[in-house]
């Protein structure tokens, strides 16, 4: 879904904010989960994947075309193998049912941090 050029802005700060604060800022409510996928990942690449989410910052009109954050990859070297991380924002309503009316109000918005391989999108 496209929103309007100031929705879409307040979005991308609402969901830089949940991100970035791994889901402990009380005024955006969400979850964040990983795919089964990623468990074969020990500790250290899972903390290193996570702070790459928390940290991701290289947003350009190819992989954000619609302005609002909510989606990035990166590759991160594990054992001596590279390998692709991809993560994104879903925005639900209050239930976690259906997909937000009002995905900038914060009061009637829940996001969902995934993060998974390529193949599990």
């Amino acid at each position: 879904m496209t929103y309007d050029v100031h929705e879409a802005r307040l979005i991308a700060q609402q969901n830089d904010a949940f991100r970035t604060s791994l889901g402990r800022n009380p005024a955006l409510a969400g979850q964040i989960v990983r795919t089964a996928s990623l468990s074969v990942f020990g500790p250290v690449a899972l903390f290193e994947i996570v702070e790459r989410v928390r940290n991701f910052a290289q947003f350009t009109p190819n992989n954000d075309p619609y302005g609002q954050h909510d989606y990035g990859t990166f590759v991160i070297d594990v054992d001596g193998s590279p390998q692709t991380i991809c993560w994104r924002i879903d925005l639900y309503d209050t239930a976690y049912e259906w997909g937000s009316a009002a995905p900038s109000d914060p009061e009637r918005t829940r996001r969902v941090l995934t993060i998974m391989l390529p193949e599990d999108q």
